[in-house]
Formats: structure tokens, C-alpha cells, sequence
């Protein structure tokens, strides 16, 4: 948050001299990146707190659908699922936008 406020205050200070409009441009920037960033990472805070919702991503995500793990590798590692599901939404830009809009929120999350 103290981001927000800090490109408020350049904006305040610097938007309107010479070359501001550049300025504009990379604060502008810079929110819609950190608003992207702070919605992946909630959605998937979500979705990996959601059973169900962690399924149906699962279900849904043809790289994730194909994994197939060993009985031993289950054994070993209990959270190999969730570990698995984190790595595919770290290793891409963003889970694909099919999977993700038909995968809804529990009840009662915040928006």
C-alpha cells in the first residue's frame, strides 16, 4: 500500500513539469503491475486454501491434468499436489484464463 501512496506523491510532485507525461506513463504502468501481481497472488491464495476450487483447477489445466505421480513420491511429500499446483502458477505468466474463469471463489471470500 505504501507503494500506491508513494506514486501518488510523485504524481503530485513531478506530473506536471517537463517530460511528466513519461512519468505518468510509468507510474500507470507500474499500478496496473502491482494490481495484477496483488490479484494472481489473492486468486490463488484462494484457490489453493479451497479444496474444491484447487480440484476443478486441476481438472481444468491441461499441464497440471497430465502430472502423474509414484505412490512413493505421494508418501514422501504430502503437499506434492499443492507444491506442484504453486510451481505451474510460478512457471507461467498467468494459469491459463480458461481454467481460472470457471474456477469461482468460496462463499464469503473477500473481493
Amino acid at each position: 500500500m505504501s507503494s500506491y501512496h508513494h506514486t501518488g506523491d510523485l504524481l503530485a510532485d513531478h506530473g506536471n513539469d517537463d517530460g511528466g507525461h513519461l512519468l505518468i506513463r510509468m507510474i500507470f504502468s507500474h499500478q496496473v503491475t502491482a494490481l495484477e501481481a496483488y490479484l494472481g497472488d489473492t486468486l490463488m491464495n484462494e484457490v489453493m486454501a479451497d479444496k474444491a476450487a484447487m480440484q476443478r483447477l486441476i481438472d481444468q489445466d491441461e499441464n497440471l491434468a497430465k502430472e502423474k505421480f509414484t505412490l512413493a513420491e505421494i508418501s514422501k511429500d504430502p503437499g506434492l499436489v499443492k507444491g506442484k499446483v504453486r510451481e505451474r502458477e510460478r512457471s507461467s505468466t498467468t494459469i491459463s484464463r480458461r481454467s481460472m474463469s470457471s474456477t469461482t471463489l468460496p462463499s464469503g471470500s473477500a473481493s
